[in-house]
């Protein structure tokens, strides 16, 4: 047999190499990788990896999360989008200035080599992640430090973040418009990003993609599964089950059994006893009064957005006239400083004295009661009025009251529709984001108060 060149000269035609120089910078190129492996000088240190990926696929859960939250309703799920987002927010911030960090300290591999105009616009893909990565977060910061209603931020509902100073309105509107735009902005950066990606990786060759991961060698396969990840990623963002919740102006179990009637279960042969033994009281001799000790507590809890949100009021006085045995002859009368109100964040608190909620002007509310109802055992009723911002509506407040010689100790709570007094107006009139109803308890301790005190 002649050698193949010897046939190939008689039969004057060279071998053809199938489509490899017509079709070879597309098909075969993308299925075969066969670039020499990556050496470790030519790689970034596994602490750049881990950061990259874990940045990487954060910023795509967060970005599915910010636009599920335009499908959503005021309500328990929208508070949890929002509270996760604002998680992973500050999480995405502060692993990226780690990740600059790590850049600007540490020997990073030699640019690719390339055209210049496609190095400038390598570098311009990368310097707009980081804008991405630190000024997103950033003003999402601002958005949440200068809003109006401001609700304190736990990090995955366990660790405290603190607010930015409120700039004000003007700052809020800015932050917006950043924060938008940039959010947006991270979708061509990934698209252009995977688009050098494949042209190194797979038309010139070059084994870019393996100076970022673990692996060795990144087949065509590799490729997809590291881009399924982030698909999967914006996936769970959008789709991710919020936890039950209670639904906004649900009573709280403690009002609930306090309201319940209690009938005590006495035999009447016993019931008869008792009465005979009953001791009588001069209808000459007064109700007697009792003074609030130090110390007690005065409180409020509503839901925003489905969660719970509580406060107390630090200065409030109580003049009681009461006897479980002339419920007739009690009175109740007790005075609020709605300017004390302590929410637990300060810009929340100035919101709340202003004319949207509690009022500049009228800065004081009262409660009288001069009706009571034993419920059973040692729990009463008492009906009354609670005057709140130049607006008078009945209140009733079940509470329950222990006796021990001159010394007394009583708890309680209330429900009242703050749409009645004229608390939350303007925007906040709505119960789409602040409920309705909000529950008030007290607890405090009283001494009997004698002639000579």
């Amino acid at each position: 047999m002649l050698p193949t060149k010897a046939i190939c000269a008689r039969g004057n035609f060279a071998p053809k190499r199938l489509s490899n120089e017509k079709f070879g910078l597309f098909l075969p190129k993308l299925l075969r990788h066969d670039a020499t492996m990556t050496q470790e000088t030519t790689r970034y240190s596994r602490t750049a990896m881990l950061l990259h990926w874990a940045i990487a696929l954060l910023l795509v859960f967060n970005f599915a999360l910010g636009e599920r939250t335009e499908d959503l309703r005021q309500g328990p799920e929208l508070f949890w989008v929002m509270q996760l987002h604002k998680s992973i927010g500050i999480t995405v911030l502060l692993l990226s200035v780690w990740r600059l960090l790590l850049r600007l300290v540490t020997t990073r591999p030699a640019k690719a080599a390339d055209g210049p105009v496609l190095q400038l616009a390598s570098s311009a893909v990368h310097w707009g992640f980081y804008a991405v990565m630190i000024i997103v977060p950033l003003s999402g910061w601002v958005l949440v430090s200068t809003a109006k209603v401001q609700l304190p931020t736990l990090l995955f509902g366990s660790i405290p973040w603190p607010h930015l100073p409120n700039w004000g309105h003007d700052a809020h509107e800015a932050a917006e418009e950043i924060h938008e735009i940039l959010a947006k902005a991270m979708l061509p950066l990934i698209a252009l990003h995977i688009i050098g990606a494949v042209r190194h990786q797979f038309l010139l060759k070059d084994a870019l993609v393996e100076r970022m991961v673990p692996a060795r060698r990144v087949s065509m396969i590799g490729f997809v599964l590291l881009l399924a990840s982030l698909a999967l990623a914006f996936v769970a963002g959008l789709r991710w089950p919020a936890p039950t919740t209670a639904k906004p102006g649900v009573p709280l179990p403690d009002f609930r059994a306090a309201q319940a009637p209690r009938a005590p279960v006495v035999p009447p042969k016993a019931a008869a006893v008792v009465a005979d033994a009953a001791p009588v009281t001069p209808a000459s001799q007064a109700v007697p009064h009792w003074r609030v000790v130090p110390g007690g507590q005065l409180g409020f809890r509503v839901r925003v957005n489905g969660e719970a949100v509580q406060g107390h009021f630090g200065d409030w006085t109580a003049d009681i006239q009461f006897d479980p045995a002339r419920l007739d002859q009690s009175k109740l009368r007790a005075t609020i400083d709605l300017s004390s109100v302590n929410s637990g964040d300060a810009g929340r608190d100035e919101m709340l004295r202003g004319a949207d909620f509690f009022g500049a002007d009228q800065t004081t509310a009262r409660f009288t009661a001069t009706r009571f109802r034993a419920q059973g055992g040692n729990r009463f009723q008492a009906e009354g009025a609670l005057r709140l911002k130049g607006v008078s509506r009945p209140v009733s407040l079940a509470f329950s009251l222990d006796i021990q010689g001159d010394a007394a100790k009583a708890q309680g709570t209330a429900q009242l529709d703050r749409r009645a007094f004229g608390v939350g107006t303007g925007q906040f009139a709505g119960t789409d984001s602040i409920a309705a109803n909000v529950d008030v308890t007290f607890a405090f301790a009283a001494k009997r108060q004698t002639a000579a005190s």
